[in-house]
């Protein structure tokens, strides 16, 4: 394994201002480019563009419940007339220095909470990106 490889149990996850990195047990970011088709008669290869891009990103861990935490925070982003844009920042090797950091503007679209017996209760929201994601560094 080289150097440039990570264990994720150093992750950062902040959320609308709200360092949730101690409650999630996973993240995923997502980012698409749709393939757009442009092969015309008469060419012998297809031929395509590229669309718009995009991304998601993918929170999930346990239930918190206090003032401000997860469960709160997730809500209050959620519905109609009420859903809000929120900023977010994840470190995929936590905060040292040199290590990769996105961070950008989303919508939440989906949250759920669950529970099963002999296990916490979990969480987990889908963020869809507003805007260009950055990639940058600590």
């Amino acid at each position: 394994m080289g150097a440039t490889t990570f264990l994720g149990n150093h992750a950062q996850i902040v959320f609308a201002g709200t360092d949730l990195s101690g409650d999630m047990n996973s993240l995923d970011i997502n980012f698409k480019t749709p393939y757009i088709e442009s092969t015309a008669f008469g060419d012998d290869w297809d031929s395509g563009i590229s669309g718009v891009g995009g991304y998601t990103v993918a929170l999930a861990g346990f239930v918190n419940k206090a003032t401000g935490q997860n469960d709160q925070l997730f809500f209050s982003k959620m519905g109609g007339a009420t859903s809000q844009t929120a900023a977010w920042i994840i470190g995929l090797a936590g905060t040292a220095a040199n290590n990769p950091k996105y961070s950008g503007n989303g919508i939440c679209t989906d949250f759920k909470e669950g529970v099963k017996v002999k296990s916490l209760a979990s969480i987990a929201l889908t963020i869809q990106g507003t805007g260009s994601p950055a990639r940058g560094s600590y």
